[in-house]
């Protein structure tokens, strides 16, 4: 286990970590903030660079309230920016739209599908 809260878990995969979100709600806009900077003290910008991330966000629970809104786009880079190689798994297609959504102008580059063996090729560089 290289990480794990209530709300995530990443765990070394075969050429990749898999960084799983879990289907628990944070209790407070500082709560999602508190868990950002924990995963940015874990996988600084540098440690980040060295690793592929299959992020897989299935399990998470939409929440559209503004306050969780603003920390999101404020901790994004934090969660999301300078893997070296990032697939985002999503539920659905109306998932990946959201999560492309979230990337846009971020200079965020992954590949956000449904499909959890085109993810795994991507980090695998197929």
């Amino acid at each position: 286990m290289l990480f794990e809260s209530p709300y995530n878990v990443i765990e070394q995969a075969d050429g990749y970590v898999r960084f799983v979100r879990r289907p628990v709600e944070y209790k407070s806009p500082e709560a999602m903030a508190e868990e950002a900077e924990a995963l940015k003290a874990t996988f600084p910008p540098a440690r980040r660079a060295t690793l592929h991330c299959l992020r897989d966000l299935r399990a998470a629970r939409g929440n559209n309230d503004p306050s969780f809104e603003a920390v999101l786009r404020r901790t994004r880079l934090q969660v999301f920016k300078g893997w070296g190689r990032l697939a985002a798994l999503m539920k659905s297609e109306s998932g990946v739209l959201h999560c492309q959504r979230l990337f846009d102008g971020l200079d965020i580059v992954a590949l956000v599908t449904v499909d959890e063996a085109e993810a795994v090729a991507h980090l695998r560089g197929r």
